[in-house]
């Protein structure tokens, strides 16, 4: 059985930022857009970039950077391209940030292998309710400075684990720090999903 990731964002959260001065010049000369857009939507609300690789969203309180191509490089440049991103923007206050990832098992009914996990051997969810429920869960824990919210959906075709990683950044050198924990961050979801869900690293 193999989990692998099949999603992979920083969201970042500010109480305002301006998106209109997002724009594809901006992005361009900032070398925060190594490569040529397919897409891109300007407008006074926010601000919308589609390359080959990545997503990048700008709105009043927030920006979110999306892999497309999920990669042990693809993972690194998205942490330096938002770094590049909060650099150029000196007069923005970034007060949290959520790195966040989605892991599925190929060729499995993820429904079965979360049940006992979460449910337990317990028949009182099919005593209750009067048939087989899919079961999911939510777990919350602290790992190094972020608060951890794993969520598990059993149903398809959105089954999978959810990871958010959140801290709150108190300035932009913290938020430095968290942005230089994405790597670590992302190789601990994967250890955990594969952990969890029993499949082989």
């Amino acid at each position: 059985m193999k989990v692998v990731q099949i999603q992979a964002n920083i969201v970042l959260l500010a109480p305002i930022q301006d998106p209109t001065i997002v724009t594809k010049d901006w992005l361009i000369k900032n070398e925060i857009l190594a490569e040529e857009p397919l897409d891109f939507v300007h407008t006074s609300k926010f601000s919308s970039v589609d390359t080959r690789e990545w997503s990048l969203t700008v709105e009043p309180q927030r920006v979110i950077a999306q892999l497309k191509i999920i990669s042990q490089d693809s993972l690194s440049e998205l942490s330096l391209m938002m770094k590049k991103y909060v650099e150029k923007l000196p007069t923005v206050q970034f007060r949290a940030i959520g790195i966040n990832s989605k892991w599925q098992v190929r060729d499995v009914i993820l429904a079965e292998i979360l049940k006992p996990i979460f449910g337990g051997n317990s028949d009182l969810f099919t005593n209750v309710i009067g048939e087989q429920p899919l079961v999911g869960g939510i777990l919350l824990w602290k790992h190094e400075a972020f608060r951890v919210r794993l969520t598990a959906e059993p149903q398809s075709p959105k089954a999978g684990i959810d990871f958010n990683f959140h801290a709150d950044v108190s300035q932009v050198d913290d938020l430095y720090e968290r942005l230089d924990d994405c790597s670590l961050v992302m190789s601990y979801a994967d250890k955990t999903a594969n952990d969890l869900l029993g499949g082989a690293i």
